[in-house]
This record gives C-alpha cells, structure tokens and sequence, in this order.
C-alpha cells in the first residue's frame, strides 16, 4: 500500500474509490441498481474479501466501543465516534453501549454517547432501556 504512504491526506478518497471499483459505496453496501459481474471470477472473489474485512473492522470496533463503555474510556469512545462508529450496535443480549457504560457507571461515556446522537431507545432482550441500569446501579 505505497499509495497510502505517498498520499496519507487522500486515504478516504482512495478507499472510496477503490470502493466504488467493486460496487461498494462506503459503508461497504451493494450500490443499488448495479449487478454484480458474475464474469470476473477474481473481481467477486476480491470483493468478497473487502467485504470480510469490513465486516471483521466494524466488529473489532463495536468490541473497542464496548470496551471503552465498559471501562469509562470516554476519549477511546470519542476517538471511535469520529471514526463513524456505530453507537446503535447492539451485542447478542441487545445492548448497546448505552447500556453497558449506564450499567458499569461511566456517565462520562453515557454523556458522550448523548452528545452524538445514541439511541436513548434500544431495548435490550429483557426490555430494559439504558437508564433502567442507572437506577439498578444505584446511581
């Protein structure tokens, strides 16, 4: 990748282009309209790879943010939130970040997760919303 070391500025243009080469617009998502050219066997095979790899960052992450909800991490959190972040994502028992920062009491992370827009909403499995947490902890 000498292309991102002669070009540090450019990164995201140059991601997203070489994106677009694929069909894929930024968020990794099938650009409606446009079908896949089953033809060119290493195009879908090297496209299947970006998406894996996007796949596995966007889960490594959701893991740092969860992390960082659970330790009281608020400059990793907002170091994340500016990297596009998704403070939606929820675990297998359906809770967000939100969840996990009111619980272990790091109201600094909550605060954080307010100021950019977190869902004040998600319910997790047992339809607890995250300022049920606030109150169970005795905050």
């Amino acid at each position: 990748m000498e292309l991102f070391a002669e070009y540090p500025e450019a990164h995201s243009t140059i991601c997203s282009n070489l994106l677009l080469d694929f069909d894929l617009t930024v968020e990794g998502k099938p650009i409606p309209g446009v079908e896949d050219d089953l033809s060119d066997k290493h195009k879908v095979e090297t496209k299947a790879r970006i998406l894996h790899a996007m796949k596995q960052r966007l889960e490594q992450r959701f893991l740092m943010l969860c992390q960082a909800a659970r330790s009281g991490d608020s400059e990793t959190l907002a170091m994340l939130v500016r990297q596009g972040a998704n403070l939606n994502q929820t675990d297998y028992n359906g809770r967000s970040a939100m969840h996990i920062a009111s619980r272990e009491g790091s109201y600094k992370v909550v605060e954080v997760l307010l100021q950019n827009d977190a869902d004040k909403n998600t319910k997790d499995h047992w339809g607890q919303v995250w300022s049920t947490y606030v109150h169970i902890c005795g905050a």
